[in-house]
């Protein structure tokens, strides 16, 4: 259980700093003490609450075809923010720019849009890295 948790911690510190080159928009002063104690409460909220919230939230779950664990998961983010007051998540602001001759916009999110994107962001880089290690012990074995 405590290398499990270790490596999510891990993970979820990695997946936290990808995202910050990403959308620039987390900021815990580039100290590695902040960004671990960040990605151990996000730990903590994986393993201890999130289970919990998901049961009590079974029937919203349900009648919202599962969008309400996105939610729940923004909601580790906020916590995070809450206990860490070197830990911020501030909004998103991209300049519009030109990719294979298309025109993108600027990207303006502002307070839950960007806690929003965010843990969607550090989700999904956290489930692609650890893909990334059961194929690595897969080949190793």
């Amino acid at each position: 259980m405590i290398k499990k948790a270790l490596r999510s911690t891990i993970l979820i510190s990695l997946s936290i700093y990808l995202t910050k080159l990403i959308w620039q928009n987390i900021n815990y002063g580039n100290n590695l003490t902040t960004l671990l104690t960040a990605s151990l409460v996000l730990t903590v909220f994986e393993y201890f609450l999130k289970p919990i919230l998901k049961i009590l939230l079974l029937p919203v779950t349900v009648l919202t075809l599962g969008i309400a664990r996105l939610f729940i998961n923004t909601l580790g983010l906020y916590i995070t923010v809450y206990f860490l007051d070197s830990f911020t998540v501030t909004n998103i602001n991209t300049a519009s720019f030109t990719w294979a001759t298309i025109n993108f916009p600027p990207i303006r999110l502002n307070s839950f849009a960007a806690f929003f994107i965010t843990t969607l962001t550090i989700n999904f880089i956290n489930n692609w890295l650890k893909k990334i290690l059961v194929r690595i012990k897969k080949i190793r074995t």
